[in-house]
């Protein structure tokens, strides 16, 4: 080998050790983590409008008990409990979609 190849290898050497490789990897597409997003933030608030229902139901129905009318404050915080669940599980799903979207996107969800 002559002088200038051995210079030429050795940079090329040198340039590597500070340049290091990286994997190139394709990014995830926007449709694909919209997906996975509601498809986790689904899973993860499942039963939060059942759960608002059963326990709107158990308070009414205490509350009524009360005032002489468990059926019916049965009912109504039945009703009460089944709005406020699916107001809760709403505002859940929508930071759950949100997070989940944004570490799909960045490659941190497999």
């Amino acid at each position: 080998m002559t002088a200038a190849t051995m210079q030429a290898l050795a940079c090329g050497i040198a340039l590597l050790a500070f340049c290091p490789l990286t994997a190139a990897h394709a990014e995830p597409s926007a449709a694909v983590c919209s997906k996975y997003a509601d498809s986790y933030a689904q899973e993860k608030t499942k039963g939060m409008m059942l759960r608002g229902t059963a326990g709107g139901g158990v308070a009414g129905g205490l509350v009524g008990a009360l005032f002489g009318g468990a059926g019916a404050g049965a009912v109504i915080g039945a009703g009460l409990g089944t709005i406020t669940g699916g107001a809760q599980k709403s505002q859940n799903y929508k930071t759950i979609f949100e997070d989940a979207f944004i570490d799909c996107m960045a490659g941190r969800v497999q």
